[in-house]
């Protein structure tokens, strides 16, 4: 009931995969979602989650903090080098697209001004340390909140399109009812003023 929406979603991530990758082997799928299990899981990848992660309506940050901290793990261990999550991004009410976003490793910003020296307490590394999993988490959890709204403005576009589709049918049904009745009206007062004529 979502128009394209998982549909567009994979075909551009596989579309990505096989222009990046030359197998399978060099990457890791973690996939949140029913449909999008249920593709993934038959195919021969390197799937990080062995069941579907439940993306219910309301999505709240303890059903995902799991998945995201595997990929987090798998990052600060060295088993991965980069983590890019796939997902529709909200456009407005009629229009969504798949988008494709690098979480980690963080892009320098390039700038002409001098930066600002701070001091950290422990260190620079600790504070990074502790920060960047909760950084990593809190903008993975926006991104599937973009998507959730995504989900909800396709399935309100599509039900709307239905609706005015079936309004459209029901018209031309009710119009050729009508016809026909009026058909079949016509021709009884026909034969009622025809054997009237006959009496007479």
């Amino acid at each position: 009931l979502a128009g394209g929406y998982n549909n567009n979603l994979i075909k551009n991530f596989e579309n990505d995969v096989n222009i990046k990758h030359q197998s399978n082997d060099e990457f890791i799928v973690g996939v949140l979602g029913q449909k999008g299990f249920r593709y993934f899981v038959n195919k021969d990848i390197n799937l990080l989650n062995t069941k579907p992660v439940n993306m219910r309506d309301d999505v709240q940050f303890v059903d995902i903090i799991d998945i995201i901290q595997l990929f987090i793990d798998m990052y600060l261990v060295g088993e991965i080098d980069e983590i890019i999550i796939y997902y529709n991004k909200y456009i407005n009410t009629i229009k969504q697209e798949v988008s494709a976003e690098r979480i980690i490793p963080i892009d320098k910003i390039e700038g002409n001004q001098k930066p600002i020296l701070y001091e950290f307490e422990p260190s620079p590394q600790k504070v990074l340390d502790t920060l960047m999993p909760i950084y990593v988490q809190n903008l993975i959890y926006g991104y599937i909140l973009n998507a959730k709204t995504s989900e909800h403005a396709s399935r309100m576009t599509a039900m709307k399109s239905a609706t005015d589709n079936a309004e459209e049918v029901i018209d031309k049904l009710t119009l050729h009812y009508n016809r026909a009745r009026q058909a079949q009206i016509t021709q009884e007062i026909t034969e009622i003023v025809s054997g009237a004529a006959a009496l007479k």
